[in-house]
């Protein structure tokens, strides 16, 4: 019998908000990189691929600063040189 292939979810696992925390930490003296992954983590387990992606989203918007004037440049300064 065929092993089942591992879901695609568990390639987007705990590093994925653990590295979108150091950029963002790296580009702002504020960002508590360790609240950021211990919020991402909370019930993670158990969403399905598209939901740990808004799950990260959403706590993005919960450590980032309110004013979108702010946040964006702080999101895309993060994602380092083009």
């Amino acid at each position: 019998m065929d092993a089942m292939a591992e879901p695609m979810k568990n390639s987007f696992g705990p590093q994925v908000p653990r590295t979108i925390g150091e950029q963002l930490a790296g580009v702002t003296d504020d960002f508590d990189v360790e609240a950021f992954v211990e919020d991402c983590m909370r019930g993670f387990d158990d969403l399905e691929l598209m939901d740990r992606a808004r799950r990260i989203a959403d706590v993005m918007g919960d450590h980032l600063p309110a004013d979108p004037h702010v946040a964006v440049p702080l999101v895309t300064a993060s994602l380092g040189p083009p």
